[in-house]
């Protein structure tokens, strides 16, 4: 994928646009589960051809700040931000749990713009964050040891 900045963005901000830490390990991430298949195969593809904008990408930036803000917060007990496998016919699936507390609620934090807020509210519920939590749940029960802690709640 080809990096622009067309919004002439200082530099630092297209630095940090620029670098991902995320790994899916080679599987099948929830993430990726939840978009259109076509989509995820014509993207991949025609990667060297796409062009995406720094701009863009902020949210992005946003997200994993505040992410690592509240890594900070993890109370005795807690799993923070912990990748989870699991097999389904042959397909490794991971998914990537916010926090689950030790009384079993899993948490999944969203930062995003102000109008999938109001579409949540009008809507009731955004189906693909709803799916995304779900999916979460599944990774979870699967758990990757037997005294991994059970949901109990799942929120949003």
């Amino acid at each position: 994928m080809k990096l622009t900045n067309k919004q002439n963005l200082p530099e630092a901000f297209v630095r940090a646009v620029s670098k991902s830490d995320y790994n899916n390990f080679g599987t099948l991430s929830v993430t990726t589960l939840l978009r259109p298949p076509q989509m995820v195969q014509l993207e991949k593809a025609h990667e060297d051809e796409i062009e995406e904008d720094a701009s863009d990408r902020i949210w992005m930036l946003f997200g994993s700040a505040n992410h690592y803000v509240l890594e900070k917060t993890k109370t005795e007990g807690d799993i923070i931000e912990q990748r989870l496998f699991m097999e389904i016919d042959g397909h490794k699936i991971s998914g990537q749990l916010d926090r689950l507390t030790q009384d079993g609620v899993l948490v999944d934090f969203k930062f995003t713009s102000v109008w999938a807020a109001i579409d949540m509210n009008k809507n009731g519920t955004k189906k693909d964050w709803e799916a995304q939590l779900n999916m979460l749940a599944a990774l979870v029960r699967e758990g990757p040891s037997p005294d991994f802690p059970q949901p109990t709640a799942l929120r949003l």
